[in-house]
């Protein structure tokens, strides 16, 4: 990556996109803190997130940020409860509570009844909701998304999709998507166009996703409300998932 500079503001939709090794899930990983840069900084609300000590810089990460990373990155050896659970506990929460919120939203997406479940046992579209679960245990205003559709059918995919335009317009997330579906652009309010580690166009365009921000609802009650039935259909023969 080089001369990267570009600014984020609260409540976008952001869309990276660009070929195949030019630097995208590179720069997600910076942006959740799994890599430093070499050079430069990333700030969250004015905090250059590597001028804070680890813990700090942890606690900031995991309370701001949710991350749905290409791979999921499971322990393989814990079960999906305690995979999803991990986020909150970092935050310092008892293993209790971070069961407690994570069956609460395993349910919203009727996957609940794989809670004792290993990750590994599961289809690749059902891991592919759980980590995306996983991402909101903490409630963070910030979520990244590096190629979430990419394992999925065009059925689950719509939801997917939906699901992160919903968080941003009903709830006011901030998004930053990683996408080589071209169609999905459609659904961003500002395309960043990466090659070879740069930034060669930001381009701003009008909003789609519903604009009507409610404060007062939760990510639990905009499920329940949009997608519950939806996502339980996902497990069916109506919807066979591709890998």
């Amino acid at each position: 990556l080089k001369g990267l500079n570009f600014e984020v503001k609260p409540g976008e939709f952001v869309m990276i996109s660009g070929p195949s090794g030019c630097g995208k899930s590179t720069l997600m990983n910076i942006l959740n803190g799994w890599e430093e840069p070499t050079a430069g900084f990333v700030e969250i609300d004015g905090v250059d997130l590597f001028k804070l000590k680890e813990k700090e810089k942890i606690k900031t990460l995991r309370t701001s940020i949710g991350m749905m990373s290409q791979a999921a990155f499971w322990v393989k050896s814990l079960s999906v409860i305690d995979n999803i659970s991990i986020p909150f506990l970092l935050t310092g929460s008892t293993k209790s509570l971070a069961h407690s919120k994570g069956l609460e939203l395993l349910s919203v997406l009727g996957l609940d009844r794989f809670a004792n479940y290993k990750p590994m046992d599961l289809s690749g579209g059902q891991q592919q909701r759980i980590s995306f679960l996983r991402s909101l245990i903490n409630n963070p205003k910030i979520l990244l998304a590096d190629e979430p559709t990419g394992n999925l059918d065009s059925k689950a995919s719509d939801l997917m999709v939906d699901l992160f335009c919903s968080l941003n317009g009903k709830l006011g997330r901030t998004v930053v998507m990683v996408t080589h579906n071209p169609d999905l652009l459609t659904y961003a309010s500002m395309v960043i166009y990466m090659k070879d580690g740069e930034v060669m166009k930001i381009q701003s365009k009008k909003r789609v996703c519903p604009s009507k921000v409610s404060e007062k609802q939760d990510i639990v009650e905009l499920f329940k409300e949009n997608f519950g039935n939806i996502a339980k259909k996902l497990d069916t023969d109506e919807f066979m998932e591709v890998k």
